[in-house]
C-alpha cells in the first residue's frame, strides 16, 4: 500500500475490529511513537477516529496520560462546536417544517446525529439540506428572509447542470448553509433521479427536529460518489471510516439488492466497488463477497485499486498548483495545449459570474475575462512552467493527477486501467 510509514501506523491502530486488539497494538509503542501518531492523526483529521477506536477498545488505560488528556481535549471542543452547529440546524429545520419544505438531511450533518454513537465524534464543517427543487425558490427567500445572503451570483431561471446546490449561503456567526436539488452535478454521467431519492427517503431526527434523511442504502451509495468520484479520491481518509462506521452498523440490515438495483439505475457500479476496495484496504471493513462480484462482475485489474489508495492517501497539499487541467496540459501537444487554455479561460458567463459574482447580463462581464487571465495566471504559471520545463517534481505531480482522471473515466465506464 502506498502510505507513509506515520500513515500505515495509524491505519494499522485504527482498523477494525475495534475490540481485543488494542493491547497487542499499543504495548510497542514509546512516547516519540505516540506523538508521531497524534500529529499523523491531526494532519489527516483522524484525531476523534482514534479517540473513538480507543473509547470502544476501553483503551484508556493502556495509553499515556497526556495522550488521553489531548484525545478528550480535542473530543469535547468537538462536542462544543457541534452542539452549537446542530442548534442553527435544529432553527433552519424547523423554519423550513413551519412553511411546508420538505427536507433530506445529507452527509455530516446525519452523520453526526444518526450514526456515530456521540456528536463529539465527529466533525462537519456546513449544514447540507436536500429539498425538492421545485420548492428551491421557497427555501432561498426564507432563508434570506432570516438573514442568509448567497456567496455568489446565481440564476434560478439557468438550468444550472453543472452544480448540484445554491452557492454556499452565509450569515454571521452561523454556519454555511447548502440547499441542495440533487446530491450530484446533473451533467456527469450518472441518473440520478431526485423522485427515488425522495420515494426512498426514511424518517429521522436531527437536533430533536423531526425529519428525513435519505435510506440507508442511498446514504451509503452517495457517501461514495461524493468521496471517490465527485471529490476525485481527495477528501481525506476520514471519509472511509464515515462509511465503515455505516457498514460495521448497518451490515446486517442493509438491503444489498436494493442497493445494488439502485447503483445499476444510477450507473454508479464502479465507483461503489471500487470505495468498498478502498474501505477493506485502510480500514478491515469488507462489503459481502457476493455484492462485490454483482457490482463488478468482470472484475478489475488490481492496479487501479493501488492506484486509487495511493490518490485517497495523498494530502491536500502534496501536489499543490498541480490540477487536472495541467496534467492534460503537460500531456498535449502544441495545438491542444492552446485549445486547453482557450476552453479554461473563455468560461460561459454563466460559470464566470458564479465565480466573480456579476450579472451574467452586465457590460462588465467580459472585462472579467482578464481578471480570470490574471487569476488563472497567478495560481498556475508557476506550477505549469515546471511542467514544461521537464522538472522531476512536477512531472511526478502531473502523471499523478493523469492518473486520477483515468480512475474516474474508468469509474464513468468511459475508459481502461
Amino acid at each position: 500500500m502506498a502510505f507513509s510509514q506515520p500513515t500505515m501506523s495509524l491505519i494499522n491502530l485504527l482498523a477494525y475490529p475495534w475490540e481485543g486488539t488494542m493491547a497487542e497494538k499499543t504495548s510497542p509503542l514509546a512516547p516519540e511513537d505516540w506523538r508521531a501518531l497524534l500529529e499523523e492523526a491531526e494532519k489527516r483529521a483522524l484525531t476523534l477516529t482514534l479517540y473513538y477506536r480507543l473509547r470502544v477498545a476501553h483503551g484508556e488505560a493502556l495509553v499515556p496520560e497526556w495522550v488521553w488528556e489531548h484525545l478528550q481535549t480535542v473530543y469535547l471542543a468537538a462536542t462544543a462546536r457541534n452542539m452549537v452547529m446542530l442548534h442553527h440546524a435544529a432553527g433552519i429545520l424547523r423554519a423550513l417544517q413551519e412553511r411546508g419544505i420538505e427536507v433530506i438531511v445529507l452527509k455530516g450533518l446525519y452523520l453526526v446525529e444518526q450514526v456515530y454513537p456521540e456528536i463529539g465524534l465527529r466533525t462537519f464543517s456546513d449544514l447540507d439540506l436536500l429539498v425538492r427543487r421545485e420548492q428551491l425558490a421557497d427555501a432561498l427567500t426564507l432563508m434570506q428572509n432570516q438573514g442568509y445572503r448567497l456567496s455568489t451570483w446565481y440564476d434560478p431561471q439557468a438550468q444550472n447542470t453543472d452544480i448540484k446546490h445554491l452557492p454556499p449561503l452565509e450569515k454571521a456567526q452561523y454556519p454555511t448553509l447548502e440547499l441542495h436539488w440533487s446530491i450530484l452535478e446533473e451533467d456527469e454521467p450518472f441518473e440520478i433521479e431526485a423522485a427515488g431519492l425522495w420515494e426512498r427517503a426514511v424518517e429521522t431526527t436531527i437536533a430533536g427536529v423531526k425529519t428525513r434523511a435519505l435510506d440507508s442504502e442511498d446514504f451509503l451509495l452517495h457517501l461514495a460518489l461524493h468521496f471517490t468520484y465527485q471529490h476525485r479520491l481527495r477528501g481525506g481518509l476520514r471519509n472511509l471510516y464515515d462509511i465503515a462506521e455505516v457498514l460495521e452498523q448497518r451490515m446486517a440490515r442493509m438491503n444489498w439488492q436494493k442497493l445494488l438495483a439502485t447503483a445499476q439505475q444510477w450507473g454508479a457500479q464502479r465507483v461503489t466497488w471500487l470505495t468498498f476496495q478502498l474501505v477493506e484496504g485502510v480500514t478491515g471493513v469488507t462489503a459481502p463477497k457476493e455484492v462485490m462480484t454483482a457490482l463488478l462482475p468482470e472484475g478489475a485489474d488490481s492496479s487501479a485499486v493501488g492506484a486509487a489508495l495511493e490518490q485517497a492517501g495523498s494530502l491536500d497539499d502534496a501536489w499543490a498548483g498541480l490540477t487536472p487541467d495541467l496534467a492534460a496540459f503537460s500531456a498535449a501537444g502544441f495545438f491542444g495545449k492552446i485549445k486547453l487554455l482557450i476552453q479554461r479561460v473563455f468560461i460561459s458567463h454563466r460559470v464566470l459570474a458564479r465565480e466573480y459574482n456579476i450579472n451574467p447580463a452586465s457590460p462588465l462581464i467580459m472585462v472579467y475575462y482578464l481578471a480570470r487571465v490574471r487569476d488563472l495566471w497567478g495560481r498556475y504559471a508557476r506550477s505549469g512552467w515546471r511542467i514544461v520545463a521537464g522538472e522531476e517534481e512536477a512531472l511526478a505531480g502531473a502523471d499523478f493527477e493523469q492518473q486520477n482522471t483515468r480512475l474516474r473515466e474508468w469509474m464513468r465506464g468511459t475508459g481502461k486501467f
